[in-house]
């Protein structure tokens, strides 16, 4: 699909400050979710509220730093594109500034590296933004310091990678590198199924991360 941006202005329609969301249904307990698990409708950035088959809302909360910049703002318009077109319906906001990780089953998509819940988790090394080169982004899967779920962080070096990781969200995942290459699914069957091949005992292989 074409990634679609928009201006900062027009972000302005649907970004608010201090909204308080709404809690989901919390995923279940125990597991060890990664990014595959973004685009499963019981769990993921979509779901699926009546059991038709068919997204209709959106899980998703994409918080942006107070003093977001143009980058960032592109960003959320086109990770909001994208999850707009994955949905027959939405409630607004689902973009704010400064939104904390929450709790429940709203899965908060944290963004841009001064984003301060994204600083949080660097100094907890549960992300590594400092090997990062200029241009390059981070795509992680974090479970959530607030409990219950994860939280997903697109952040980069620079602005340019933290719209650089947004964009590969936004117009290609859970394909990698083109719109029919394999799915992260197909990544972790094939690592599971290369190391049980070579008598290596595993669980279920999960996607983290993608730089």
């Amino acid at each position: 699909m074409r990634t679609i941006r928009a201006s900062a202005c027009a972000l302005g329609v649907f970004c608010m400050s201090g909204v308080v969301w709404p809690d989901a249904a919390t995923p279940p307990a125990g597991e060890v979710y990664g990014l595959a698990s973004l685009w499963d409708l019981s769990t993921g950035l979509v779901r699926d509220t009546n059991g038709d088959g068919i997204a209709d809302a959106v899980a998703a909360r994409v918080s942006l730093p107070l003093s977001a910049t143009a980058r960032e703002y592109q960003a959320a318009a086109n990770l909001s594109a994208r999850l707009g077109f994955e949905t027959t319906a939405f409630t607004l906001p689902f973009v704010a500034r400064a939104a904390g990780p929450g709790t429940g089953g709203t899965i908060p998509v944290l963004l841009g590296r001064r984003h301060p819940a994204v600083a949080a988790l660097e100094r907890q090394a549960k992300i590594d933004l400092a090997s990062l080169t200029p241009g390059q982004g981070l795509l992680a899967a974090v479970a959530n310091p607030a409990g219950g779920g994860l939280v997903l962080v697109v952040a980069g070096a620079d602005d340019d990678g933290t719209l650089a990781a947004a964009n590969a969200l936004a117009g290609r995942l859970p394909r990698l590198w083109n719109m029919s290459g394999i799915t992260l699914q197909g990544i972790e069957t094939q690592v599971s199924e290369y190391l049980r091949a070579r008598g290596v005992s595993v669980a279920s292989p999960s996607v983290t991360s993608i730089v």
